[in-house]
Order: C-alpha cells, then structure tokens, then sequence
C-alpha cells in the first residue's frame, strides 16, 4: 500500500460554501486534505446538507480483505463533527446520504452477492441508529438508488429493479415503521435505468429516468401530487423534425427550481454507427459527449432543451478530431439566479501524460441565458480509469460539492499491480470567487445513426448426439473506461452492458479490461457489477481481462467461467506459459486476437501454445480479419491514411517464425475454435455459440468445447460498399 511503486492515490474532495452573488473571475483555492496519509481508495461521494451541517457518504475499500465499507461523517465546514462512523461492509455500491433539519441522516446502499444486488437503508439518528440493523427495503434484484425526502421529512427512495426480462424503475416511502410496498414509475414496455429524485419548492416528490424507448435512450419524469403519481412525460427525442440524431439520452440528474419546477439535465451521446470508406472502424462507437438540461414545469410545460457549452479539444488527437474532450457523469443544482452543472471531462495534460478524468463545474445565470466558462474544481488533480459522478448540495447561501479526485502512474516495469490509496479534501470558496457567465449556447453535433437492435434475430436450435443447444450471441472483447487508453470510445461498465443488452440485443457479454491497467479496486469493481448485472434482462456477464505486451507474446483475453476469477497481469505473468499455468484448469480460457499487426507490433507466437487453456481465436474485430493474408477484411494498407499517423494495419503473417493469421495456425497444428468480437465496442463483430442455456456455465461449457463461430455485420457491410483498396 503506502510506498509501493505504481501507487495510486484517490480522493474525495469537497467544495464548501460557494457563495452566488456578485461574480468575479478569482480562481478556486487549493483543496485541503481532512485525512492524510489514508490507506484505502475512496469513492462514489454522496454529500446532503439540513441544520447548518452536512453528511459526507462515500466507499472505501480496503485491497488486504478485498471488501468494500460504506463510511459517513457530519461535518461543519471543514471541522468534522463526530469520527467516521462505518455503516456496511462487503461488496457495496452507490452511497446515497440524504439529511434531516434535525442533524440525522437516511443511508442508502446497494449490498451485492451472488444473487444480485439489495437495497439497504439505516436512520441515524441522535448518534444511534434508529434500527438496530440495516432494513431491506425491497428483496427484489436492484441497483442505483436515488433518494428524498417530502415535504413531511419522510424520505422516498427509488432504484432499478432488476424484473425478469427488463428493468423497471421503482419508487417507495418510508411510513415511520416500514417501507410502503413499491410503485412502479416506469412503463412495462420499456427497460428504464438510472432514476433521480428531487423535491420541488411545493414539497412534491419528482422522479426522472432513462428509458429505452424505439431503438434509442430518452429521458422520461413524472411528478407525484395530491397523493398520486401524474403521467410520465418524455423530456427528449431521438430525432430532430428533419430527421437528424440528437443522441443517446442517459444518467439523468434533476434538482428543483422556481414554482414548482424541476431542472432536468442528462448526458446526450451522439455516436457513428457508419460502415462506410472514410471510418469503417467507427461502428457503435462514441463520437461525442454533450451535457444537455431542460426545464419541467408542474403541468408538464416543457422549457427549451439548453446545451452545456463542455470546451472541446480538436487537437489532442488529430486522427479522431472532437472526440477527446467529451463530458460524462452530470450533477444538476439549481439555486436561485444560477442553475450548477458538475461534471467530468476528459481533458489532455502534458504534465501528466496522456488523458484523464478532471471535476469541472458551469453554470447558467438564468437572467440573461448565459454560460459561465469551465471551473476546474480540483486544480492540479485528475483521476484516470474511473470516472465517479460529482455529488453537491444547497446551503442556502451557496452549495457544498463532493468528488473523487486521485493521481495516477503508470509503473510497467512493476512486479506487482498498483495499490490505491485515498484521501478526502476540502475547500472553502467564498463569494465572488465565480467568474461572470458569458458564454453561448452551443449546437450538439449531429449524426448519421442507422438503427442496429431493429435487425431480425434468428432463432437457431441445434441437436447433436442427443443434446439440444440453442445459438446465442455475444460479445467476449469489450472495454469500459478502466482500461483507460480509448476514452473517446469507452464508456462506464452499466453503460456499456445496457448497450449490450438494449441497442445491439446480445446474449452475453464480458468486459476485458486491460490487466496491466486495472489495480485491484478496480478489478473488485468489475467483479462486483459482474455480480449485479448476471441475469438481468437476460444478459449473462462473465469476468475477464485482456492480457497482453509486445512482439512474441502478443494479445489475448482471458475468460472465467463466472465473476470471481483472480486478476492476471504481465506483471506477474511475464511469459504466457507462466499465464496458462496460473489459471485454473476447466475454469478459464484465452483467445489471441490480433494476431498479425503490424502497427504496435503486438503478434502472437503460436510456436508457444496450450492447447487446454487457449481454445479458441477471434478472427475478426476493429483492426479487420485474422482469417489469412488475402481474406476478406484485412485491413492490409495504413488507417486513417496519411498525412494522419494511422491507428492501425494488417501486416504479413511469418509461420517460420509463429506469427499467423487462423489459417496459418491451423496448418502448424494448432486446433482451436473461432469467435469475432468488436474490441472497444462497437459492432465489428459478434461471437456465436451453441449451449444448453444463457447461464454462465453453460455458455462457458460452449466456449470449452468449440461449439462456436464468429459473425461480422461489419465486414458484409463493407463487402456490399467496396472490395479493393485495402479491404478485400
């Protein structure tokens, strides 16, 4: 931990008693440090303010037990008011705090086994707890709580159920001795994530979501007045009038404004699903991340959709343009003349080397329509690989801000994997300290977006000695912000599973971040959402990674057969033969892909094979075919082509030396099997397999066996446009 070489430090940072008065352009103070020399990672910050105090909840996980522990502390100002004070431990996720003008506070969490995840509550009240143990709110599956209270002080708690085929946003209120049975807010036809709540000045209770409705996420709310929840309404399109995509419409956040209404904001994804001559990589790819807010009034009046002017950096990678300072994970505030937006952005540093999460903040001054520029609320700092969401309270005078904020290195020489540590700052701005806003709106880029999930499925059944198995598909090499080195097109890992799920409509899926990239939070953060996400809606998860280093030893994943597996890297593993040794016999497997590259020189030596772990080969995925020299998709020639410095190419395979496309190895008497799957998304390609069933160990029984293929939409895409050039 402390010491170690490739250290990692994460922090929660809070902002206290932002004043929104007359405004200047000061620049923020430096954070303070409230626990130095802290061992443990801190994440997920949930910050609520009543009775001139505030509550800081957040996670903190300890690597020598591999547990996660839920802390909350009350504090004035800077001065902490009691010791932290341990709520749960285990495998936890989401920490809401919400306080009471009588200095007690609700805890809610979600608690994850085998099962999926529960979600917990515990009244703290006159330093005790109300119960003497946590109160189970509902015994169905559930994830990301988001919570209130009403006007009476009671609190309402809302989450993501888990139902069978779907999801469903579901809503309750704490009676004084227990919890009501829940409502469902959400349509039954529609999967729904993600829900916000928020109490307008009226003391009604809102709730707002994202919902999959035809083909594209949008943001749905609805307000509950007189004892009754109204009609839901659908604050954003897929569409414009004339046609053109305005983006996914995910994470909403909302918080109350003037007369009973609620700001509403999301973030708007715009992606390019085109398989065309000038980016045939770029298929279900992020191209743009745009923060978008709106206002709702009581009887469902909708104000205009207003646009966070995120700066944008077109020169950090030229090949790529406007891709790399996107926005992601928005907090909404309104307060009086202003309306606050938080959020995280990418942003280059050279200091640093390469791109990493900052904490930003801007604001509307809702007098004149303008924006106010970027504040960087956490001045020298930055995260890398996870991207937690910004929380902030109103004080009345001004609001306390809560965020992750960490330092990352990179040790490739290390032996071991890079150890967290945190700690938790604070910084005390007075008023006049935000620069006047005078920024414009600006437009979101728009894009051409063809529709993929609305493709016919083919149901597939298969007899074979007396076994029935059934076709089902999925993607087995995907990759979430953690691997850290494709943030344009990389994403939270729920985010990539509802894709997964919703948009591309796949069976299963395993994430394969980058091992030599992941520390060991991160690895239990994977493990834990593989955990809450196995079975929901239908999708299987399995636990994996991707390991990989230069010439000879080239690239593979590595796939469990459920979500525990033990975490690999080059750094323990140097060799392959000491990776295959290392895992479990029967209980993992790894498949080389891009196999033949000639860009970052990442072959793979078949000479070295394990023919009882290495069981299968994608042969198709972003960088084209591995099928043979001149097969169909080999992307033979540079792209982008110059004067860019191209992503990647196919160079010549040499089965003297071991380097082979899967035709080669199969003549040097390598059996496997074959798989395609995209590499940091998209739909390059998808991996099909014949089991007995979707769940985990019949699928992973599928995979062991062969009883696979690989399917490319990508390839008969650009196969129907053109056939020379590069792309045979």
């Amino acid at each position: 931990m402390l010491g170690l070489p490739g250290a990692v430090r994460w922090h929660i940072a809070f902002a206290t008693a932002i004043a929104l008065g007359t405004c200047t352009t000061s620049a923020l103070a430096a954070p303070t440090n409230l626990t130095p020399g802290s061992p443990m990672v801190a994440s997920s910050p949930s910050v609520s303010m009543a009775a001139g105090a505030h509550w800081v909840a957040r996670l903190k996980y300890d690597p020598d037990t591999d547990t996660t522990t839920l802390v909350a502390r009350r504090w004035s100002g800077n001065t902490a008011l009691d010791g932290p004070l341990t709520v749960a431990s285990g495998r936890l996720l989401s920490p809401v705090v919400i306080a009471r003008n009588d200095g007690a506070a609700w805890l809610f969490w979600i608690e994850v086994d085998e099962s999926g995840g529960h979600l917990k509550a515990w009244l703290r009240a006159e330093g005790a707890w109300v119960q003497p143990t946590p109160i189970t709110v509902t015994t169905e599956r559930a994830a990301h709580p988001s919570a209130t209270l009403d006007d009476d002080g009671a609190p309402w708690v809302a989450w993501q159920a888990h139902l069978g085929q779907s999801a469903a946003i579901r809503a309750t209120r704490w009676t004084g001795s227990a919890f009501d049975p829940p409502t469902t807010l959400s349509s039954v036809d529609a999967p729904a994530y993600a829900p916000a709540l928020t109490t307008d000045t009226e003391g009604e209770v809102w709730a707002a979501w994202q919902s999959y409705v035809a083909q594209n996420y949008e943001i749905v709310a609805r307000r509950r007045a007189a004892g009754a929840w109204g009609q839901p309404w659908q604050l954003t399109e897929a569409a414009t009038p004339d046609g053109e995509f305005t983006g996914m419409h995910v994470l909403p956040t909302m918080y109350r404004g003037a007369g009973g209404s609620v700001w509403v904001g999301w973030l708007a994804k715009g992606q390019d699903v085109r398989a065309d001559d000038t980016a045939p990589h770029l298929v279900g790819w992020v191209r743009d991340r745009r923060l978008q807010l709106r206002q709702v009034h009581p009887d469902g009046t909708l104000g205009a959709i207003r646009q966070v002017p995120v700066p944008r950096d077109d020169t950090v990678d030229p090949r790529f343009p406007a891709q790399h300072r996107g926005a992601d994970q928005p907090t909404l505030l309104a307060a009086r003349s202003k309306v606050m937006v938080f959020y995280r952005a990418i942003s280059a540093d050279p200091t640093l080397g390469g791109l990493h999460w900052r904490a930003w903040m801007q604001f509307m001054d809702l007098g004149t329509d303008k924006w106010s520029a970027p504040i960087d609320l956490g001045p020298g700092t930055f995260t890398e690989g996870l991207n937690e969401p910004v929380s902030a309270t109103d004080t009345g005078t001004g609001f306390r801000v809560v965020w992750q904020q960490g330092a990352r290195q990179w040790i490739y020489s290390s032996p071991t994997f890079a150890e967290p540590e945190s700690d938790i700052f604070a910084n005390v701005i007075t008023d006049g300290e935000l620069p006047a806003a005078a920024t414009d709106e600006e437009a979101l880029q728009t894009y051409d977006w063809p529709l993929i999930s609305d493709q016919p499925r083919l149901q597939v059944t298969l007899r074979h000695l007396g076994e029935t198995y059934h076709l089902y598909r999925g993607d087995l090499h995907s990759h979430s912000y953690h691997s850290s080195d494709r943030t344009d097109e990389d994403d939270l890992i729920e985010e990539d599973l509802r894709r997964t799920r919703d948009l591309l409509a796949l069976d299963f899926v395993a994430v394969t971040d980058h091992g030599k990239r992941l520390n060991r939070y991160q690895w239990h953060l994977g493990q834990t959402l593989c955990l809450l996400n196995n079975g929901a809606h239908g999708l299987t998860t399995l636990n994996g990674l991707e390991y990989g280093a230069g010439a000879g030893i080239g690239h593979q994943n590595v796939i469990y057969n459920n979500c525990l597996g033990a975490q690999h890297s080059i750094y323990l593993e140097p060799e392959p033969e000491q990776l295959w040794a290392a895992l479990p016999a029967g209980r993992a497997l790894t498949i080389p892909h891009h196999t033949v590259e000639a860009k970052n020189d990442m072959t793979f030596d078949f000479r070295r094979f394990d023919a009882n772990v290495v069981r299968l080969f994608e042969v198709y995925q972003a960088r084209g075919s591995f099928e043979c020299d001149d097969c169909l998709g080999i992307f033979d020639t540079p792209w982008p082509p110059p004067p860019s410095e191209p992503w990647y190419w196919t160079g010549a395979a040499d089965p003297d030396n071991g380097v082979a496309h899967l035709q080669d190895a199969l003549a040097m008497g390598r059996r496997m099997g074959v798989i395609a799957s995209p590499d940091h998304r998209g739909f390059w390609g998808v991996a099909a397999v014949y089991a007995r069933s979707n769940a985990q160990s019949d699928l992973f029984a599928a995979l062991q066996a062969r009883r696979a293929c690989g399917r490319s939409p990508a390839a008969a895409r650009r196969r129907r446009a053109r056939g020379a050039e590069g792309h045979r």
